[in-house]
């Protein structure tokens, strides 16, 4: 029984920890307005990085903080944006 409460503990606080954490979240579009799919999304202080899909849209969890930001895919201009994450997206 007493591990069943701390599963449930545990449970508990990785919930209560993903519900405060932050990130950025979008949707990367072409000089046209179409979507880019596949375009690539780089975070230089994490190392970590994400893909969009589909549809252009993308979503990174981030603790709150500053970040360099570099956007890139295939054919066009690198972007890179320094942003401030908060607590929430």
């Amino acid at each position: 029984m007493s591990s069943r409460k701390h599963v449930l503990l545990f449970c508990f606080i990785v919930i209560s920890i993903c519900g405060f954490s932050g990130g950025i979240r979008g949707t990367i579009k072409g000089d046209d307005g179409n979507p880019l799919a596949f375009a690539s999304i780089f975070i230089k202080q994490t190392a970590a990085g994400a893909a969009t899909d589909l549809q252009g849209k993308y979503e990174l969890a981030l603790a709150p903080g500053q970040y360099d930001v570099l956007f890139q895919y295939l054919g066009y201009e690198t972007l890179h944006q320094k942003i401030t994450v908060g607590t929430d997206f």
